[in-house]
């Protein structure tokens, strides 16, 4: 459950300890930057109406709707900080009779505010307390006092309406409703709880229960989400049968089998306590006056807050229920599979809501046009035999015409239509008048706009109190139509048609959308239990308008900028899906699939399809890369006659199937017409769409991995890949990056995430998708690691194979390629390949070096140059810096690599001697050359620390394998190499005293990804093997200072660990243990050799793997899985003379693997079987 006061969720929005880690030091970043505002600017603010701050604000967020999330995240954030220590009395009952005070509207605007913000179950506990004081409360309902206050409580009523909607959201999945965990049932429990506390209150007095339409959403919470609370008994009330057509009083039409009035009733009240609330009594009067005056028709869907319950028990009650009828809808908003298992399971839901056995009409929206499983979908609701009548609901022209043409029967769609939005008339018209569909139509009165009082009126204060969030809307249709002031002249003129037939303005608006033979009926917004305008409504009934009426209103008209607002905002219903018609920039990977090229795609079409998007061999990353497919005529072409050459170009880059490989060849058959892009659900199945987390919480979680996390990989480009495009391009990278932040900034919600992450991973394999932001996901996976993970090996290496299919390893430096584009972004994209493409090959050099196993990339200009690559134009400053220099650091490892080989063999050691002195010289170079450039002050610590520390780890691999020698020699006489024990121990000790002195202090070590800690244990294990391995002439100083090593290095991981089972909790205690197991081993083995005999460890010693494990978890408490630092052939033990002294450990102690196995596991390490590093370590 989301917890405001949770340090988890406040701590990536504030976390000011931390500093700007970004390399770039961002100044739009810096809190105090962020703050600094002119004083002309303060002015305003300090000085501005708050009514006139809230227009200006909505204004800004109209201009650019990107500020919707920081808006969103800030009101989090100041809604974290000023949480009520306690709950006031939010009622006076001094003179008898309760009355609100002014805190009772502080708290309702709070936690209105929290569910705005996505924090459902908060906003359920702040009603839960306020509930708790009502419960107390008596009340007389005969008085106007008493009625006074049941107006009250049917505002908190609403509001409980609301927060069961709000958590309905976070609950929801695209695989349907996710049971609540222990804390959030706890949550929902204690308002049920106090619910049905007030409603035995109320039977016992003999009142009305105030909350009945909360307790209902309540009940239908807990029953939709399989939640372990057990629903309580409830009187049942007997299902209806729907509609039954009888003879209509009122103009009516023919909409399917059913005959219905020109007037429907609006339920989206209900959606928000901005139109009002009232009891469940005062709404059942309202709803039987309409009836009663011939108004039987009711507009409402699923996601209208309790309209169908209310509807439908209103209904249910009515001894005449058959004659009134039901217009629902049921809205697809996010990515689902089309199924009939899943259509019926949703026409069932609308079924049990409204409380009968069938629906009149159901009205069907789908927002994705790029998922054609619309057609489906329709095709399946138009057949099923619980479905009177199918409707569409805010589809455009060309796709509800592509339902119709497919041979699916609907009978309406319901859209916008006014005499402010005239979109229908352009093009739907005819598409309504070709297939029969009529029009239901709403916001005909323009929320309220057209009408008397606004004649001569100036233009409204949007936040006065009785202003509504239709109002704020339609207002500023009125603003694009053509402004208030013609907007008047409409009114008078729509005045003077209503005096000559005695009717309305609003009537008379009414009747112009009537009057157009496409429209079937509008939709009268209904403020049931709040205020009735019935006689009005029924006017617009009863007249037509002459020629000299409409003539009159076409000439307003013809000065409006009705079609800007065609052209503006597309056709029906395009402003609820944001179509953006043209491009901001273009895309350097796109090429000729370019959204700059392709004006009808859709927006994320190429930005989702990551299966199709690949790059040529030929291509020029630096500039704009064309990604079409290679051409086939190319393979006929070419005079090769291998069968590399003669095959496919197809089957080659990405599309290596039989279909490909057989396909005829472009210049043998006429080119297909191209065909658009298909979205599946998966390419929408980012966290926020999935509902496991809140948008500001999700940016909360990005930023603070931008800032914390990505200096250390060096994986990102801040400027490029910011929170909106990321999530454009790629769900999997987005749950990548969520996950791996919130392992360190919130711990609870981090199983979700990277389950919901391992999903889509599994999703990119079953597909074979392949594109840049799946590379970078699956490396992101890798680096912040569950402590069992193992595939990390095989994980690099089908990353690797998917960029070698999109043709990366033919990528050219800067240097030897034109740029084609100087657009500041498509050079960054570009850069984001070869970055990309360059962790790459130093995450395969590592693995090898560590794993001993064959790298798959091999050296090409792009990387021999890499050391030229961060001083390009739009570098990341520090970041790809230190991307340079950890290519140029492989390079150097690739030798080292022979040399390990050259080990193997006795006869080889002058050699191995030479080309250990060679690669000392060259990494001593390497240091010169490259360590100043990192005490710039564009360069983060972590990179600082990281480049220090990574030349440590590499110089004491290096020098290890000659000590190793060295120390085998010694058994026959010779003497110990003191350069390569220097090398090795001085490397060691300085990996240590990195993390204690130079990245420690900076409380920055809890976000280093798993390879450091491997790396550290790898430097403590090899110090601690080092002194069993020397005598004690040698070993007296080096013990101490490595130790000391060791023992601050876990007080500095310990000092920074959250909890137990974090990497530094447990890196400390295997450090700690580690130096403890050391002494025992060494007063353990002192003792046997005065009682001269030589035994194996057995303090404790398990006798098996499995016992080993266990050991591992249940004495020290840590699962890391890390084998030997040196391999126990043998050669590293047995030294029976080194430099003429006898050492006082027992050559058989260091030569058993039983005794080390034993050592490691007791102080936390699982030792595997011959390799150097496990696959837990894995540094880059």
């Amino acid at each position: 459950m989301k917890t405001l006061n949770d340090q988890s969720i406040e701590f990536p929005f504030i976390a000011p300890h931390l500093g700007n880690m970004d390399a770039e030091h961002n100044a739009a970043k810096s809190p105090a930057k962020a703050a600094h505002v002119n004083m002309m600017t303060d002015c305003i603010i300090a000085n501005m109406p708050v009514d006139g701050l809230r227009s200006i604000l909505r204004g800004l967020l109209g201009e650019n709707t990107s500020n919707t999330a920081s808006l969103t995240k800030l009101a989090s954030k100041y809604l974290a900080n000023t949480k009520p220590s306690s709950i006031p009395e939010l009622f006076d009952t001094s003179d008898g009779s309760p009355k609100p005070t002014l805190d009772l509207q502080r708290i309702q605007s709070r936690y209105r505010c929290l569910m705005g913000c996505g924090f459902g179950f908060e906003s359920v506990e702040l009603l839960t307390a306020v509930i708790h004081q009502i419960q107390k409360l008596e009340w007389n309902d005969g008085t106007a006092e008493g009625e006074e206050f049941l107006e009250i409580l049917a505002t908190i009523d609403g509001d409980v309406v609301q927060s069961t909607t709000a958590v309905h959201k976070l609950l929801l999945t695209s695989s349907g409703m996710r049971p609540m965990n222990t804390e959030d049932s706890k949550t929902i429990s204690t308002l049920r709880e106090i619910l049905y506390t007030c409603r035995s209150f109320a039977i016992t007095r003999g009142q009305d229960f105030p909350f009945e339409r909360g307790l209902c959403c309540l009940e239908k919470l807990i029953e939709g989400t399989g939640s372990e609370i057990q629903p309580l008994q409830r009187d049942e009330i007997s299902r209806t049968n729907g509609f039954k057509s009888s003879k209509i009083v009122l103009e009516s039409f023919q909409l399917g089998p059913a005959e219905v009035p020109r007037m429907f009733m609006g339920l989206w009240q209900f959606s928000s306590p901005a139109w009002g609330t009232a009891s469940r009594s005062k709404i059942d009067r309202h709803f039987r006056k309409h009836v009663d005056s011939g108004l039987i028709a009711y507009d409402m869907a699923d996601h209208y807050g309790d309209a169908e319950v209310t509807f439908g028990q209103f209904r249910s009650g009515q001894e005449d229920s058959e004659k009134i009828y039901c217009a629902t809808k049921w809205a697809v908003f996010e990515p689902i599979q089309v199924t009939k298992e899943v259509v019926d399971a949703n026409i069932s839901e609308r079924l049990t809501a409204i409380n009968s056995t069938s629906v009149e009409l159901l009205q069907f929206h789908w927002q994705d046009y790029n998922d054609h499983q619309y057609v489906e979908a329709a095709r399946l609701i138009e057949m099923h035999p619980n479905v009177q009548s199918l409707g569409l609901c805010n589809f455009d022209s060309d796709h509800m015409c592509e339902i119709l043409e497919s041979g699916v029967k609907a009978v309406s769609n319901q859209v916008q239509f006014s005499l402010i939005d005239l979109r229908p008339t352009f093009k739907m018209a005819e598409s309504c008048r070709k297939h029969k569909v009529k029009l239901l139509t709403y916001g005909s009165l323009c929320g309220g706009f057209l009408a008397e009082k606004w004649i001569g009126k100036p233009a409204p204060n949007l936040f006065d109190k009785n202003m509504t969030p239709s109002h704020r809307k339609y207002f500023e249709m009125i603003n694009i139509w053509g402004g208030w002031i013609l907007f008047q002249e409409l009114l008078n003129v729509l005045a003077k048609i209503g005096s000559e037939h005695n009717v309305s303005v609003s009537s008379a608006a009414i009747r112009w959308v009537l009057d157009h033979d496409y429209v079937g009926a509008v939709i009268i917004g209904a403020r049931m239990g709040i205020s009735e305008h019935i006689d009005e409504n029924l006017k617009a009934l009863s007249f037509i308008l002459d020629e000299e009426d409409k003539e009159a209103i076409q000439n307003v008209l013809n000065r409006s900028r009705a079609k800007d607002i065609f052209e503006a905002m597309g056709d029906c219903g395009a402003e609820y899906r944001q179509i953006r018609r043209k491009a901001q920039r273009s895309n350097a990977q796109t090429g000729s699939g370019s959204i700059a090229e392709s004006p009808n795609q859709p927006p994320n079409a190429n930005l989702r399809d990551e299966t199709e998007r690949r790059i040529s061999p030929n291509s020029t990353p630096s500039g704009i890369l064309d990604t079409s497919p290679p051409q086939t005529a190319h393979s006929w072409s070419n005079e090769g006659l291998q069968q590399v050459g003669i095959l496919s170009r197809e089957a080659q880059f990405g599309k290596f199937s039989l279909e490909n490989i057989l396909s005829v060849p472009d210049v043998l058959r006429p080119h297909p017409p191209p065909r658009s892009p298909t979205l599946t659900a998966d390419s929408f199945n980012d966290p926020i769409t999935c509902n496991m987390l809140s948008f500001p919480v999700a940016l909360g979680l990005f930023d603070s991995f931008m800032r914390c996390l990505n200096p250390y990989i060096c994986q990102l480009d801040p400027k490029l890949h910011t929170f909106d495009y990321v999530r454009q391009r790629s769900s999997f990278l987005l749950a990548a990056i969520l996950s791996a932040s919130s392992k360190a900034f919130h711990p609870a919600l981090h199983p979700t995430l990277r389950s919901h992450t391992e999903n889509l991973l599994g999703r990119v394999f079953t597909k074979g998708a392949k594109s840049t932001e799946i590379v970078q996901a699956i490396l992101i996976f890798t680096y912040w690691k569950e402590p069992a993970e193992i595939r990390t090996w095989l994980l690099v290496g089908y990353a690797i194979r998917m960029c070698i299919e999109l043709g990366w390893h033919e990528l050219k430096p800067v240097t030897q390629k034109p740029r084609i584009s100087t657009d500041e972004m498509s050079i960054r994209e570009s850069r984001n390949i070869e970055r990309t493409w360059l962790v790459l090959f130093v995450y395969d050099r590592s693995l090898s070096l560590q794993l001993d196993k064959p790298w798959m990339i091999d050296e090409s200009n792009l990387i021999s140059k890499a050391g030229e690559w961060y001083q390009e134009e739009y570098a990341v400053p520090g970041g790809d810096l230190l991307l340079s220099a950890f290519v140029c650091l492989r390079l150097i490892s690739a030798e080292f690599l022979e040399l390990s080989s050259s080990t193997k063999s006795d006869s080889q050691n002058s050699r191995s001697e030479i080309l250990s002195k060679l690669l000392n010289t060259e990494l001593n170079t390497w240091e010169k050359d490259w360590l100043p450039k990192f005490e710039d002050e564009m360069v983060a610590p972590p990179q600082q620390f990281l480049v220090n520390f990574y030349s440590l780890h590499l110089r004491l691999l290096l020098n290890s394998f000659t000590l190793q020698k060295s120390l085998k020699s010694a058994r026959k006489g010779s003497p110990v190499s003191k350069s390569a024990l220097w090398q090795c121990s001085s490397s060691a000790i300085g990996m240590l005293e990195n993390i204690s002195k130079v990245i420690g202090p900076l409380k920055q070590l809890y976000f280093v990804q798993d390879s450091v800690h491997v790396m550290t244990a790898y430097a403590a294990i090899f110090l601690i093997k080092l002194l069993l391995s020397l005598p004690k002439n040698l070993r007296s100083d080096l013990e101490t200072q490595s130790l000391q090593a060791i023992l601050l290095s876990s007080d500095t991981f310990s000092e920074q660990c959250a909890t137990q089972m974090t990497g530094c909790a447990m890196q400390a205690r295997f450090l700690k243990n580690l130096v403890a197991k050391y002494h025992r081993l060494k007063s353990h083995t002192s003792n046997q050799v005065r009682d001269h005999g030589v035994h194996s460890y057995q303090s404790g010693m398990p006798t098996s793997l499995e016992s080993l494990h266990s050991r591992m978890n249940t004495d020290v408490g840590t699962s890391y899985q890390i084998p030997r630092p040196m391999q126990d052939t043998g050669e590293l033990t047995d030294a029976t003379s080194i430099n003429g002294s006898t050492p006082d450990f027992s050559t058989d102690l260091l030569n058993d693997k039983e005794i080390w196995d034993g050592l490691l596991t007791d102080a936390g390490f699982w030792m595997s079987e011959g390799n150097i590093l496990s696959d837990n370590s894995l540094p880059r």
